[in-house]
């Protein structure tokens, strides 16, 4: 094993543990609720990879690769940020749940945030792209804030997501505690400790 791959299987096992609940199943296994759950993959997204909950549940390995494969692999935010594993962490722990573009989203606010206060005066497009400007502009603000500040100012933008999906969708406002709940997790578990 890579020490790459035994790195991205301890952040996976540490974020299964921590904001999905363990290795468990949870949800409507006939699908009433929006279908079941399996540390934290949904029944869509086993079916995109042709899994049914029987595959996940009887192996850890099927379940690591799916997390590398759907939110680890190239183009991913979780990939763009690679050399900062705290950043990392939460920026894979978020995107489980809010997606791969929401996240990237979510990398390019903190990016913008940050560089206010930095005499640069670049700012991105927050479309959920993230390319060579991305990366430079990344750069820039890796070089001047510690990553634990990185981290922060990165969930500061996830809350803020969280807040406007349920501001365009009030029946979204029953999740907001869990997923507040979630982020205060990951704060306190990678950034405070």
């Amino acid at each position: 094993m890579t020490y790459w791959r035994a790195a991205m299987e301890d952040m996976i096992n540490t974020v299964i543990e921590l904001v999905e609940g363990g290795y468990v199943l949870s949800g409507d296994a006939d699908g009433g609720d929006g279908g079941w759950t399996y540390a934290g993959i949904t029944a869509k997204l086993a079916d995109h990879y042709v899994l049914t909950k029987e595959d996940l549940m009887q192996s850890k390995e099927t379940v690591i690769n799916v997390y590398i494969g759907e939110f680890l692999s190239h183009n991913t935010p979780a990939y763009f940020v690679r050399a900062y594993a705290t950043l990392q962490t939460v920026v894979f722990a978020s995107a489980i749940n809010i997606g791969n573009h929401a996240a990237a989203k979510c990398v390019q606010l903190m990016i913008n945030c940050l560089l206010e206060s930095t005499a640069e005066k670049t700012r991105l497009t927050v479309d959920g792209i993230l390319g060579s400007n991305s990366a430079d502009a990344f750069k820039i603000v890796a070089a001047n804030y510690s990553i634990d500040e990185l981290a922060g100012c990165f969930l500061h933008n996830v809350a803020q997501h969280y807040v406007d999906v349920v501001s365009n969708n009030a029946e979204k406002l029953q999740f907001l505690r869990g997923w507040m709940r979630r982020l205060t997790k990951l704060y306190v578990a990678v950034i405070a400790n």
